[in-house]
């Protein structure tokens, strides 16, 4: 029986200039598990906080793409502030957005793949605090 290995993910995104043409959207993401990683990274192509919450969680998936070559099992938990993203995401609340649509399917494709893999993925409401404690800002 292979082990099974539990990763913790907190996920934060913000927005300058919220809505411009001009806006810049950066993200934090924070990964322990085997390893305990703390990431910062601006998501070209967003301008809105909602664009960069929801990239928050295709860039933590994307950093944790690697882990599918780990050997055993993993159970990773991605925790996120925005209770919008948890609940589009999660099929609780419609998504009205066509842009929040195209990032939420890409999202739901990576997690395909990690199921694919074994992988289970659970995404949770975090509280603001929490978030603030675990990613530094």
């Amino acid at each position: 029986m292979c082990a099974l290995t539990k990763v913790l993910v907190w996920v934060d995104g913000g927005c300058e200039r919220n809505g411009q043409p001009d806006a810049h959207c950066y993200c934090s993401v924070r990964i322990k598990g085997r390893h305990d990683k703390t990431y910062r990274d601006d998501l070209p192509g967003m301008n809105t906080c909602n664009q960069a919450e929801y990239g928050a969680v295709l860039k933590a998936l994307e950093y944790l793409l690697p882990a599918l070559d780990y050997p055993g099992r993993l159970d990773i938990e991605i925790y996120s502030d925005s209770q919008l993203v948890v609940s589009q995401i999660n099929g609780g609340w419609k998504i009205k957005d066509p842009r929040l649509q195209e990032i939420r399917d890409n999202i739901a494709w990576t997690i395909m793949e990690f199921a694919h893999a074994g992988v289970e993925i659970t995404l949770k409401q975090s509280s603001h605090a929490v978030s603030v404690q675990k990613l530094g800002h």
